[in-house]
């Protein structure tokens, strides 16, 4: 029973880590850019023509990455509301244990059908690549993780950083 809790609670602070980061990105993100303030068309583009893909090989990545993205889109949205839930009823002075236990089995079991779609895109991704163009896919795949999680720990150190100025502010006010 404890053990249950307190992977509810883990999964609930870890669902909060992963929206607050995201928070922290879309803040200052305009429409069609990446977390870099960066054009995504332009470097989609780049990223094909690195691959050096033919027309008909980028017309089934556009599809096969279109299609991933919806489909990311209503599982994310999905796990987002049960994270919630999960949150509220855990944050309950009389929780429903029978409630949590459901909850949590729906988040787990969405996280699950995020992991087969991650599978299946890589799949088709590389049904559609040659095996050097998967070499360099992959390769600058890593490359762009890096970077993105370099951004990221940049934006919640800067995100802090905000927070604790306003926090002083706030104790400067009230004294």
């Amino acid at each position: 029973m404890k053990v249950q809790r307190n992977l509810a609670a883990a999964m609930v602070v870890m669902g909060i880590m992963v929206l607050a980061t995201q928070a922290v990105c879309a803040q200052d993100r305009a429409p069609g850019k990446n977390c870099g303030g960066e054009d995504v068309r332009k470097n989609k583009e780049r990223f094909f023509d690195e691959l050096n893909i033919t027309a008909q090989q980028k017309e089934q990545l556009k599809e096969i990455m279109q299609e991933n993205r919806n489909k990311a889109i209503t599982h994310r949205e999905k796990l987002r509301t049960s994270r919630q839930a999960l949150k509220e009823e855990l944050e309950k002075v009389n929780s429903d244990t029978a409630r949590i236990n459901t909850l949590v089995a729906e988040v787990k079991n969405i996280e699950g059908q995020l992991i087969d779609e991650r599978v299946n895109h890589i799949l088709k991704i590389k049904a559609v690549l040659t095996p050097e163009q998967f070499v360099k896919f992959k390769e600058k795949m890593a490359a762009g993780r890096k970077k993105r999680m370099e951004l990221m720990r940049e934006k919640i150190k800067e995100y802090k950083h905000n927070r604790a100025k306003d926090f002083e502010r706030s104790e400067v006010d009230s004294e």
